[in-house]
């Protein structure tokens, strides 16, 4: 295939599929750029009689044939990574010995558009990883919202095995369509090298133990958080409640966000003096989803808190915790 030539997506499919180069190509269809790994087979999805560019250096890991860009004739359909309005997202290298190889299909999170909200914790898990996921309901030319509608109309009923959702963030894999936050990262985390290491005891309970403060840190910094300001009904406007709401943020403020940020202050301290805590990790001696899920939350709260959250966090171990998962 030589540089600059307009060739059939199945040529491409081929010719990359069948290289022995540890490259990754970046594929672009003319508005969105999407990470192929000829080892792994991602990131091309259903194109016949569809052609792509490829062009490079993009995310190339260690040498290969470089092709430039080309022309697109045609949109095949791709998976790719999304920034559309997202914050900044701590990096981390993609784990070497994952155990998983990555997905095909790839990941797709189904949630609000634009709306950071419980998605994001998703979307932290697959970023931080460099897993090739779609953000549908984000897609430039995407359905929207109506992805999410039409997983939680009342007439759904779910597909095969899979129970309809309730509310988003949901995740499909291939047949699986899964919601809830917490089951959504569990699942995820052995796959993506979050899951930390096995404790030893043959029972594979390092999940378990992990998901409980991952769960912690989303009751004290997502849910409670939301509360204070729809502390007496979640589908009425703030105005309409305004009373109770400021009743509830001084109590949150004085009392519930103390306690929370506490325990994970004892948490890390109880790493330390195990001796398991190099690198500042909440559980075992690498990041875990429970990592993720604390940091988004404290850097959620600290918007709505500015002026609480500094003063709490001033002078304790949590500060070096979050600056170590941003990588």
């Amino acid at each position: 295939m030589s540089n600059n030539q307009l060739v059939p997506f199945q040529q491409i499919s081929e010719q990359l599929s069948s290289s022995s180069y540890p490259t990754t190509y970046v594929i672009n269809n003319g508005h969105m750029n999407v990470e192929y790994d000829p080892n792994r087979n991602i990131g091309i999805y259903n194109a016949p009689g569809g052609t792509l560019n490829i062009i490079s250096p993009g995310t190339n890991i260690s040498g290969g044939p470089v092709y430039n860009a080309s022309s697109v004739s045609a949109t095949p359909e791709i998976h790719h990574h999304n920034d559309v309005h997202l914050p900044p997202f701590p990096r981390i290298k993609t784990p070497k010995d994952r155990p998983y190889p990555l997905p095909l299909p790839p990941y797709e999170l189904i949630y609000w558009p634009t709306l950071p909200g419980r998605g994001e914790f998703i979307r932290l898990a697959l970023e931080a990883t460099g897993t090739p996921y779609t953000d549908i309901s984000n897609l430039p030319s995407g359905p929207g919202a109506a992805a999410v509608l039409a997983q939680i109309k009342p007439d759904n009923l779910g597909t095969d095995a899979n129970p309809p959702p309730l509310a988003p963030p949901i995740l499909r894999h291939g047949d699986l369509v899964i919601s809830q936050t917490s089951n959504i990262l569990m699942y995820l985390a052995p796959r993506l090298g979050l899951a930390g290491e096995d404790d030893g005891d043959g029972e594979g309970v390092a999940k378990y133990r992990i998901n409980q403060l991952a769960l912690t840190a989303l009751d004290g910094f997502c849910d409670e958080a939301h509360e204070t300001h729809h502390p007496v009904a979640t589908g009425s406007f703030y105005e309409d409640q305004r009373d109770e709401a400021v009743k509830r943020a001084k109590d949150y403020r004085e009392a519930r966000l103390p306690k929370f940020l506490g325990y994970f202050e004892r948490v890390l301290k109880a790493q330390e003096e195990k001796g398991i805590g190099e690198g500042g990790w909440l559980y075992g001696k690498g990041m875990t989803w429970a990592d993720l899920v604390v940091w988004q939350g404290v850097d959620g709260v600290g918007f709505a808190f500015p002026k609480r959250m500094a003063a709490l966090r001033e002078g304790g171990s949590l500060g070096e915790f979050l600056g170590c998962v941003r990588g």
